[in-house]
């Protein structure tokens, strides 16, 4: 069983919404998917996850949503190695290049193709094809890294 954990912040329906939706995507009998909002969350939700997703609705350009702040903090020094990320953006905010800055140094594997969420109304085949690419990805690093 692989464990997902979807991480987001504001906790609004607005981005709740689409991400229940990309949640249900993953649709695998080998799949656990937990939806939290990051002012829930600790850095400890991504060590016990195999695949982690980050999603910033509100961000500037040096900083995401501020409900991200405490367990962003926590990365520094934390090994996620063995570990695969997602990262989403919110309208085509700058949320994907922060978390790529803030996961640098903590050894997780961030996927390369990013997902930009549009709004509530973001359409389902485009979130299971991502999906599906994301754990296509993951399944064939998790399968390297047997061998």
């Amino acid at each position: 069983m692989y464990r997902l954990v979807i991480l987001y912040a504001p906790d609004t329906n607005e981005l709740s919404g689409p991400l229940t939706a990309l949640g249900q995507s993953f649709d695998h009998p080998d799949v656990e998917v937990r939806l939290k909002a990051a002012e829930q969350a600790h850095f400890p939700d991504v060590l016990a996850a195999d695949m982690a997703l980050f999603c910033s609705g509100v961000c500037n350009a040096s900083s995401v949503h501020v409900d991200f702040a405490e367990m962003v903090r926590t990365f520094n020094g934390v090994n996620f190695a063995g570990k695969f990320a997602g990262l989403i953006s919110f309208r085509g905010n700058e949320s994907p290049r922060l978390f790529r800055h803030f996961l640098r140094d903590t050894g997780i594997e961030v996927h390369g193709e990013e997902l930009d969420l549009e709004g509530e109304r973001v359409e389902r085949e485009r979130l299971q094809g991502w999906a599906d690419r994301f754990y296509q990805a993951f399944k064939e690093r998790r399968h390297a890294a047997e061998i």
